[in-house]
């Protein structure tokens, strides 16, 4: 049994050979006191790789202890540091395309925005300005458009701008005519004073001593409009109408979606994912069959985080593993109005399909935000599980996380 037991010690080391370790497996195999033994080595080992990984010294306590002794202080403290630093690297290195690309569709539909809002404003200027013109144009056009009477009335005077000249005209003459009769007034009175003055028996002429006739001669100006009316029929013609060309505005029915994924596994794994420049990345070819609802395929690359158990040589070992797997599925989309006045407009979609490891189920829900013509960005968060199967028994795996993308309607 001793040597049963050395053998168990150099297998876990990793120090048996090949011929001890076939003995050693075929002992295994027909004592069970053997196995048990074995099964405490393994629990023992597993528990001190556990406490050795959970119980690292902090920095300073180590510096501390080495420095009082005269040596250098190890490097553990800083290797779990480097540890740390690397795990928060990973998670801003799976977050930051996300990020970036979620302030680049940002920046992007605010500045289709602007433009639109600025064009818009230019177009309201030149349709107020036209439309003063008009005004304008009504306005002269009213003013120069003759008078008409109602059919049935006499015929009347009508005053316009000669009626008022000529009042105007008259009005200067009897000031005038006022003018000279004071004036002749004025030189009657001087000849009476002076004819009362003289003293010498002087004989005034004829002409002297009649009184200055002034002739006033009144100016009947009259400005007289004639309005005639006529007891002709009038014929009211119509106006050709154009008609209204109600032609059906074609719906785009395709659309083409390329986005990515970051995801976080919720099962825990030590081994690394397996990557490629085209991983966490999906396509999708979509068919609309109304405003409102969508179905089509999608397909993509993505690392799965799988552990597992199975029996090998009569053992129970854990598997983990990381793989790249491909994926596709049938896809359907339903979206949901528009918010308010905006072009935000929330959507959720679910996804059946399978993997070369077994089925995959998918369930997003986001918000897709078209700015104007056939572009529109979409941002949400996503939900998947994935089946696989080992020795007979089921498995599964599942991972959360954002997605992000852009759609183009054809």
């Amino acid at each position: 049994m001793s040597t049963h037991q050395e053998w168990i010690h150099n297998l876990l080391d990793g120090e048996l050979d090949s011929m001890n370790e076939s003995a050693l497996f075929g002992e295994l195999a027909v004592n069970s006191d053997l196995r048990t033994d074995f099964k405490h080595q393994l629990a023992i080992r597993s528990a001190v790789h556990d406490d050795r990984v959970g119980l690292v010294p902090p920095v300073a306590l180590t510096s501390s202890v080495f420095s009082g002794m005269g040596f250098a202080a190890p490097l553990a403290g800083a290797a779990a540091g480097a540890a740390g630093g690397g795990l928060l690297l990973q998670w801003l290195t799976r977050l930051g395309l996300p990020i970036l690309s979620t302030v680049a569709a940002v920046g992007i539909t605010w500045g289709i925005a602007n433009s639109e809002q600025r064009i818009a404003n230019s177009e309201q200027r030149i349709a107020n300005s036209e439309q003063r013109t008009e005004n304008s144009e009504q306005r002269i056009a009213n003013s120069e458009s003759p008078v008409t009477p109602p059919l049935g009335t006499e015929t009347q005077a009508v005053a316009g701008p000669t009626e008022q000249a000529l009042e105007a005209s008259n009005a200067r003459l009897r000031r005038e005519v006022a003018s000279l009769r004071a004036e002749r007034e004025r030189l009657n009175g001087l000849l009476a004073e002076r004819s009362s003055s003289e003293s010498s028996p002087v004989v005034a002429n004829a002409s002297d001593q009649a009184p200055l006739e002034v002739t006033t001669t009144n100016v009947a100006m009259t400005n007289t409009i004639q309005l005639t009316r006529t007891n002709e029929p009038r014929m009211l013609q119509a106006t050709a109408l154009t008609p209204i060309n109600l032609r059906p505005v074609k719906y785009p029915s395709l659309l083409v979606q390329v986005r990515g994924m970051s995801g976080s596994s919720m099962t825990d794994v030590n081994v690394p994912a397996q990557t490629a420049w085209y991983d966490n990345m999906s396509g999708a070819l979509l068919y609309q069959l109304s405003d409102r609802d969508a179905v089509g395929l999608e397909f993509g690359n993505e690392s799965f985080a799988m552990a597992f158990e199975g029996e090998r040589n009569g053992q129970v070992i854990r598997y983990e593993q990381q793989p790249l797997s491909v994926w596709a599925g049938i896809m359907y989309r339903h979206t949901l109005p528009t918010i308010g006045s905006t072009a935000f407009a929330p959507f959720g979609q679910v996804l059946v399909g399978g993997s070369k490891f077994g089925p995959l189920g998918r369930v997003t829900a986001g918000i897709a935000y078209a700015p104007s013509g056939p572009l529109s960005f979409i941002f949400g968060l996503e939900g998947s599980t994935m089946g696989y199967r080992f020795q007979d028994s089921w498995f599964a795996t599942s991972k959360i996380g954002l997605t992000y993308g852009v759609a183009v309607r054809f």
